[in-house]
């Protein structure tokens, strides 16, 4: 929700905000990005192919973490979510 501070006029939406002033971001602006992209292929879907391999194996998100990197069910590591496409 867009929210105007009482304290110092600032507006800014209080998902992406603490409420207390100085009203310092949870996630850096690219940290969100990543995170709403890593959510948008779970949306999708759930199913992702690396983008390179578009027609390879499909695999399942298991879990995004605080800064949207994905991990895989059946591969080891963290992965931005900009190197996949939904698997068709």
């Amino acid at each position: 929700m867009i929210i105007r501070c009482d304290a110092c006029d600032l507006v800014y939406d209080d998902a992406e905000r603490d409420t207390g002033c100085p009203h310092g971001r949870f996630l850096s602006v690219e940290d969100q990005a990543r995170k709403d992209a890593a959510i948008a292929l779970i949306v999708a879907g759930n199913r992702v192919c690396f983008a390179h391999q578009p027609d390879g194996p499909a695999h399942r998100i298991l879990a995004v973490n605080f800064i949207g990197m994905i991990t895989l069910d059946d591969m080891v590591g963290e992965f931005a979510p900009h190197i996949f496409v939904k698997a068709k």
